[in-house]
């Protein structure tokens, strides 16, 4: 059944006529002179007569229905705001006692105490309240056989679909009014243990929510389902509907209407529909069961006023031919729920000046004028409302007057019965689908018995609809401003858009038909058809991988139905849309079908790459994402979301933590996998361990010892094993062979303390290397809140060459203990104290010298040479080669040796060579010397010779011949690295060549990528765009990202398959970046490496 909620009808017994207790119509008056009050005449009357009996007037075998919603002390109001935004009047109104109040722009309803209705004259915000009427009812263990109608049975059984990963939302009367019926649903299976009641009305309600639920649960057991009340007035409706979406309902299904939402234009509850499906949520609404029982017209003015009594009610409509009545017969214990509106703006919803005209109607029983409805539209809403029963003992027939009493003609009226009565003559056969089950982004559910479907009645290949079920064609031709577009067919929208089957089986709603051979209730009406049409959407859903628009499932919906015909039109079938069936009736094998995807069974999870990162603090606080550990997780059938957990970090957190990433795919699988995510703190960070530091040899910066005294401090509340800790002592250490270091004394055990010098690979400021201080098992843990004591060291280089201590960034000259940061401490590898030296730009400069002795003109002699590094980078020695050039008619001529090096003459490789008409001896070195650490150099190596006939030799001739003197630097002697001039002129070069010794970065040629899993950029430092280079160790996805000092990403260079071996170029574009360090990153196969840049301006 289609329930419908009633509002503002306005319903009055003609007293004075000749029936029980009715007198003659001397009491009428007129409402032009009647006083104008906010709260209407059915509330003012509650407030003074609480009894049913005085709510129930009776002429003869016709009674005015009681159909206010009283509930104890309380009746169910709708209040209108002169404010657009109803907020205020909600606020005064609970001053005065309005419980479940809500408000939806200028509406607000909800339980208001019938002991103060008198106050609400004065309620500054209020321009008029009105009662919304109670609902009509016409109508696990147990599955609907709509199921089978649907072919729902079937779609879950081959495409293994529930509705899972849907969460569908039911708007009805109530959902557990009736004691105990939750708990028996949940016990036989018919309802999921979990539903979720947002509201609900209390008791005296029948629990048809309950039952549509029951419904969703037989055709999606999988999907999750929400309640809320949609009978607490039209504004707690609207907002029940925004509350499932907020729920997080992608489908909501009702079956209620209120008589009071607008025809013609779109009220509340319309746009609280199209709002949630503008969020991705498919509305679903039953249609109705008013089947063609309405009149519409024109308003035809007869020139007929009715005055009965001495009051004018009005100029009458001429309903044809001059007659002003129309015949309606209400059967037997009947009922007549007659609503009319016309073609004037509601002021309930765009405000403004509402309703021009004021319309009544009258009724008159065996021949005098018995009931009217008599509100006054004018600035109101143009709604007037009858609701009458007839006596059990008989049926009753009536005659209407539909009257004008100010204002102009509406150029459309329209009255829907809405209840079981019969118009007799002037029946226009028009549209019942109106109000929000007409707006336009609901899909408005017709209905369809089961057993008139082909899968349960052999005798027909398509579904007969059911004759109560309503008809489309309504047009909306007003604005929610107010403003009239014109009638045209445009503004007739597509509802109904479907039919579902209706008359299933449930365990409680309704009563049994003999149709079926089982005793369990058949629940009837669209109100059955809707959830079944909205349970389908949730199995679409799933098999599409929860994905789909509203507008996709109407579009599926509406394109696989079966065709049916409307009765009406006899002898023509009315293939496609008609207003009766809609596109026809749902098939939901072929509707999941439509939208399946080839991933709805997929079982295989994502492939998850993730790699950890560094990243600092920013006010003590550092958010992360999933996508900052994710690099490049893929699924074949796409992913859905990705989740990472923690993700927020504070002081608390500095070091390396562990982080879960959880990638899920649009099937529902998921894979986790654990990184480490180091937090590096900012300075709001109190650091739990702090390194004090005295300098040992003070006042001799340039002697051959440094020595760092330290004291370890842990401020924590909990002892750190010193196993877990490292400190580094940033320095620059000149023309060492190599570091000696050594602990004097430490408190803690000099045994348990170790050193060792680590030589940077890129150089930093202050820093070619550091000495790491570590911990052995036997030294125990550094207790909260205490000191390691001292630990006394020194630093020496083998030679015992002296140091420049002073561009050290670890020194200082203080002679206490005294705080530092230059000294940072490390916990299991992560950084938890002082501040690392910056990344400076690299540089190689490598520099020759030459000292030649003896004679000029000899038969032997010696040449002394030695190589420099000046930069700030170290060299392999064996990528070096030294060209000493000499007379090409003479090099055959003689001897060469290497007679002495500082590193050894084994160590030198002597070869000879010649370049066009050159001749040169060259020096290499053996891969066993390792490094040309910066600022460091060769020593000498002393290059002899002798002429083999011991002829005297004329060294002036040889290009490389510098005369005596001492060793100095002789730009004729070439430096190579990899076969490349570094350094040096050669023979018939005018220009020196240094492409490598250039303070700043190599050409792109320098640049060359060593080995596969590489990545380099230059310029660098740069001060506005930078070229990147990398190559792949393994053919597969590759992310190359930017981050800055604080760990955020400032620019994504590649993301996508690269192939192995292959350089790639992109370029850095800095313009719009501060300058600073920057980190480039290249990540493979879960792997990563890193290059850093500077970027200056």
């Amino acid at each position: 059944m289609k329930k419908t909620l009633l509002r503002v009808g306005r319903l009055a017994a003609c007293t004075g006529l000749l029936f029980g207790v009715i007198t003659t119509g001397s009491a009428q008056t007129s409402k032009a002179t009647a006083q104008k009050f906010k709260a209407s005449s059915e509330l003012r009357e509650l407030a003074n007569k609480s009894t049913t009996a005085s709510r129930t007037s009776a002429v003869g075998g016709l009674q005015k229905a009681d159909v206010l919603q009283v509930k104890g002390n309380y009746v169910v109001i709708e209040a209108v705001s002169n404010d657009a935004d109803g907020q205020a009047l909600l606020r005064q109104l609970q001053q005065l006692g309005l419980k479940n109040g809500a408000s939806f722009g200028r509406m607000v309803s909800g339980l208001f105490p019938i002991g103060k209705i008198d106050e609400l004259e004065t309620v500054g915000q209020l321009r008029y309240a009105v009662p919304s009427y109670q609902p009509m009812h016409n109508i696990g263990a147990v599955t609907s056989q709509g199921d089978v109608s649907l072919g729902a049975d079937k779609v879950r059984t081959k495409s293994a679909v529930t509705g899972a990963g849907s969460k569908v939302g039911v708007l009805s009367d109530s959902y557990g009014s009736i004691p105990g019926g939750p708990a028996a649903g949940v016990a036989s299976g018919d309802l999921p243990n979990d539903v979720e009641v947002l509201e609900d009305t209390g008791a005296g309600y029948s629990d048809e929510g309950r039952a549509m639920a029951e419904i969703v649960h037989d055709v999606a057991p999988g999907a999750k389902i929400a309640f809320n009340t949609a009978f607490l007035g039209q504004a707690s409706f609207a907002n029940g509907i925004l509350r499932l979406a907020d729920k997080g309902c992608n489908i909501i299904v009702d079956d209620v209407y209120y008589f009071a939402e607008p025809f013609f234009q779109d009220g509340i509850i319309a746009q609280a529909v199209d709002k949630v499906v503008d969020r991705n949520v498919s509305y679903f609404s039953a249609a109705g069961n008013s089947a063609r029982r309405s009149y519409q017209s024109g308003f035809r003015n007869s020139g007929q006023s009715i005055t009965i009594g001495g009051v004018n009610y009005g100029v009458a409509h001429d309903f044809g031919g001059g007659d002003i009545r129309q015949t309606i017969t209400i059967p037997a214990g009947g009922q007549l729920r007659l609503a009319l509106q016309w073609a004037d703006p509601f002021f309930s919803v765009s405000g403004g000046t509402g309703a021009r005209t004021d319309l009544d109607v009258l009724v008159f029983f065996n021949g005098a004028l018995a009931f009217s409805s008599r509100a006054n539209n004018i600035g109101a809403d143009p709604f007037e409302y009858l609701a009458l029963n007839a006596s059990p003992a008989g049926s009753a027939t009536i005659e209407i007057a539909i009257t004008k009493v100010a204002g102009p003609d509406p150029e459309l009226l329209k009255y829907i019965e809405f209840g079981n009565s019969t118009i007799v003559e002037y029946n226009t056969t028009g549209s019942t689908v109106v109000g929000h089950n007409n707006a336009a982004k609901t899909i408005s559910v017709g209905a369809s018995p089961w057993y008139n479907t082909p899968q349960f009645n052999t005798n027909i290949t398509r579904p007969v609809i059911e004759s109560f079920s309503s008809l489309g064609g309504t047009p909306v031709f007003f604005t929610t401003s107010g403003v009239n577009t014109g009638i045209d067919p445009s503004k007739v929208r597509r509802n109904p858009s479907v039919v579902g089957p209706d008359g299933g089986n449930n365990t409680f709603f309704g009563s049994d038909t003999s149709l079926d051979p089982d005793a369990f209730p058949n629940f009837f009406g669209t109100s059955a058809a809707a959830p079944h049409v909205a349970a389908v959407a949730a199995l679409m859903q799933q098999a599409a991988g929860n994905t789909l628009t509203p507008q996709q499932v109407k579009d599926a919906l509406t394109s696989t139905t079966q065709d049916m015909d409307d009765p009406f039109t006899v002898g023509v079938f009315d293939t496609g849309y008609d207003f009766r069936t809609g596109y026809g009736f749902v098939q939901a094998e072929q509707a999941v079908s439509a939208v399946a995807s080839p991933c709805v069974a997929d079982v295989t999870p994502p492939k998850i790459l993730a790699s950890g990162f560094v990243t600092k603090l920013e006010n003590g606080k550092r958010t992360i994402y999933a996508e900052d550990v994710d690099y490049g997780s893929t699924d074949n059938c796409g992913i859905a979301s990705m989740t990472i957990s923690p993700s927020t970090f504070t002081c608390a957190n500095v070091g390396p933590n562990k982080v879960t990433l959880t990638v899920t795919d649009k099937a529902g699988n998921s894979v986790s996998e654990t990184v480490t995510v180091e937090v590096l703190a900012d300075n709001t960070c109190t650091p739990l361990v702090q390194v004090l530091y005295q300098n040992g040899d003070l006042g001799q910066p340039a002697n051959s010892v440094i020595r760092p005294n330290l004291q370890v401090v842990n401020s924590g509340t909990t002892a750190i094993p010193y196993q877990e800790l490292t400190l580094r002592y940033w320095l620059t250490p000149e023309n060492y062979s190599q570091l000696t270091t050594n602990v004097n004394w430490a408190k803690l055990g000099t045994q348990f303390v170790s050193m060792r010098y680590v030589a940077l690979p890129t150089p930093r400021e202050g820093a070619f290397g550091y000495v790491e201080y570590s911990f052995l098992p036997g030294a125990g843990s550094l207790p909260a809140g205490g000191s390691s004591g001292p630990i006394f060291s020194n630093i020496n280089d083998q030679l015992w060459k002296n140091f420049d201590e002073t561009n050290d960034y670890s020194y200082a000259a203080n002679s206490d203990y005294a705080p530092t940061t230059r000294i940072t401490a490390y916990r299991n590898g992560a950084l938890i104290s002082g501040v690392e030296p910056a990344a400076v730009a690299a540089t190689t400069r490598l520099v020759a010298y030459s000292e030649n002795r003896g004679a000029t003109v000899t038969p032997a002699g010696s040449v002394l040479l030695q190589l420099g590094n000046l930069g700030n980078s170290p060299v392999p020695y064996e990528d070096v080669t030294i060209r000493y050039w000499v007379q090409p008619n003479q090099v055959s001529q003689r001897e060469y040796s290497v007679s002495y090096a500082t590193i050894g003459s084994e160590k030198v490789l002597l070869t000879r060579g010649q370049q066009g008409q050159q001749a040169y001896v060259q020096l290499g070195f053996s891969p066993s010397l390792g490094l040309l650490q910066p600022s460091t150099n060769t020593g000498v190596v002393q290059l002899s010779f002798y002429q083999v006939y011991g002829v005297a030799y004329d060294q002036s001739g040889d290009y490389s011949y510098r005369p005596a003197g001492p060793l100095a630097e002789q730009p004729k002697v070439t430096v190579y690295v990899k076969g490349q001039l570094v350094y040096g002129t050669e023979p018939g070069n005018s220009t020196a060549q240094r492409l490598a010794n250039t303070s700043g970065s190599a050409s792109p040629a320098a640049a060359s990528l060593a080995a596969i899993g590489q990545v380099e950029a230059y310029p660098n430092p740069f001060t506005s765009t930078a070229k990147v280079r990398f190559l792949a160790a393994q053919t597969g996805p590759v992310q190359v990202r930017v981050y800055n000092s604080l760990g955020q990403v400032v620019a994504t260079l590649y993301e996508g398959t690269a192939t192995a071996g292959q350089v790639v170029e992109q370029t850095l574009n800095g313009t719009n970046l501060p300058a600073g360090l920057y980190t480039c990153r290249l990540i493979s196969q879960g792997k990563s490496i890193t290059q850093h840049l500077v970027l200056t301006k």
